[in-house]
């Protein structure tokens, strides 16, 4: 699309001076997200941002709010449609959650609970102590190292680690 060098593996637009574009809604009826100019639109401005003019009028024409660009839901697959991980809204919720929030978050993903391949009661709970057990481990291992408890664990260093 004019004024556009790409999609970023995350679903947003980056325009040709570089910029993420700034998701700013969806458009249900045509199911297409809206992204706005992050230099020139009014509710989307980020502090710092500068456009060449010869970009500027390359990919939004001039226009003074700059360029707003749709792109549909089914070209994203990565991007939630009920609450785009882009969005204004989600950074608000996810800065809400607790510390105990992200841990759960870590033993899922880094520490496989997402998916327990067990059966009955007993097989589950032993299959959770040692994902607790092995949690406890790592954050005293990093705090031997590092001085910290969490120094951001992450499946690749589980993988080091192990």
């Amino acid at each position: 699309a004019r004024g556009i060098e790409k999609i970023n593996r995350y679903g947003t637009p980056i325009c040709i001076s570089g910029h993420k574009m700034e998701l700013r809604g969806s458009d249900r009826e045509k199911g297409q997200y809206i992204y706005t100019c992050p230099v020139f639109h009014p509710n989307a401005k980020q502090e710092g941002l500068t456009c060449p003019l010869a970009n500027h009028a390359e990919c939004c024409n001039g226009a003074a709010q700059g360029r707003v660009f749709r792109i549909d839901f089914d070209q994203t697959p990565q991007v939630d449609v009920e609450l785009p991980q882009h969005g204004r809204t989600f950074e608000v919720l996810y800065s809400t959650r607790t510390i105990i929030e992200r841990i759960f978050g870590i033993l899922k993903d880094g520490y496989s609970l997402r998916r327990v391949h067990k059966r009955g009661k007993q097989a589950v709970e032993a299959h959770v102590d040692r994902c607790m057990i092995s949690m406890h481990i790592m954050a005293n291992m990093a705090y031997h190292q590092t001085g910290k408890a969490n120094c951001g664990w992450t499946r690749n260093r589980l993988q080091r680690a192990n």
